[in-house]
């Protein structure tokens, strides 16, 4: 009998190598693959505008990077003794203005750096097609900054809209790949069903985008969670988020479906020298640390001459 519903995703058009720079962005479900890039000897950005989950909101940052458009200091806000910035996550805001305006351009800066290297390749994962727009203003925002629920308007984004706002991006960026993910993760406070019609629009919105553009493509994380580990037992207490091993199930997915043969072996040794680089030593300056120290040395001079680079 077979109790688990497995599928073979597609390949990208040309596989990922460890040499390629890597921007990741969107939900929080992308900080976890970019940790686990970052452990394997990838060169990563992260999250340019912190954690957003809202496609419009994904495309537009990642325009204005393409497009250098820096972020002005009009365009800041001040409540509860905090200023931030609508396209920015909370983790950005500080009382000092000048300190949020500065954090903001130094991610956009670091960020059009990275896509500016040959080979640059862009992640993104979308969280959901539900958006809150300001009341008092026009402008969809990438975060509400614990604003009174009465200063804004929620509403679901259309398949068009969510195309549209890609394509963009997309002439800024032409022949360069693109990587799509849908987030597992269940936005369960806008309701079960609500949330599944939105995770609908964000799959149409990227089948259509792939379909008419052969540098875009989608990998499969909300189907490998949702479909092929159907049991609550990968998931965290809230039976909300993957846990550690769903996330670990996904990411072994991704190297095998997405990577060349010399990155797998690449990320193989990669995140076997962070292993013993994050090994505690219970006692030290005994013969068995000296051993293990000298053992870690060795390990990484041979990746080093190996790959160019060690931990």
């Amino acid at each position: 009998m077979n109790f688990k519903l497995d599928f073979d995703p597609a390949a990208p058009p040309k596989l990922l190598n460890y040499r390629q720079p890597m921007l990741l962005t969107g939900s929080c479900f992308s900080e976890h693959i970019a940790g686990l890039l970052r452990e394997s000897g990838f060169k990563i950005m992260s999250q340019p505008n912190g954690v957003v989950f809202n496609p419009v909101s994904i495309a537009g940052h990642l325009t204005r990077i393409l497009a250098n458009e820096p972020y002005m200091e009009s365009e800041l806000s001040f409540y509860n003794e905090l200023w931030h910035s609508w396209a920015h996550h909370g983790s950005f805001n500080a009382t000092d203005k000048n300190l949020v305006l500065n954090a903001v351009n130094a991610a956009f800066e670091q960020a059009r750096a990275l896509l500016q290297e040959q080979d640059a390749v862009i992640g993104i994962t979308l969280g959901s097609a539900w958006v809150y727009e300001r009341t008092e203003a026009q402008g969809m925002v990438a975060n509400c900054h614990k604003y009174p629920a009465a200063h804004f308007t929620k509403r679901l984004l259309g398949v068009e809209e969510v195309v549209n706002a890609f394509e963009k991006m997309l002439e800024l960026r032409p022949g360069r790949p693109i990587y799509f993910t849908v987030s597992p993760v269940r936005h369960v406070r806008d309701g079960l069903v609500e949330n599944n019609v939105s995770k609908g629009i964000l799959l149409q919105a990227v089948y259509q985008l792939c379909k008419k553009y052969n540098t875009c493509y989608y990998f499969p994380a909300y189907e490998m969670v949702i479909d092929e580990l159907r049991d609550h037992r990968f998931y965290n207490a809230d039976l909300i988020h993957p846990n550690q091993q769903a996330i670990e199930y996904v990411w072994q997915r991704f190297v095998e479906t997405c990577m060349d043969e010399e990155t797998r072996l690449f990320v193989k040794e990669m995140r076997g020298l962070n292993a013993m680089m994050q090994h505690k030593i219970l006692h030290e300056g005994t013969a068995a640390h000296r051993k293990f120290e000298e053992a870690k040395s060795v390990k990484q001079r041979e990746l080093e001459e190996k790959y160019g680079r060690g931990s």
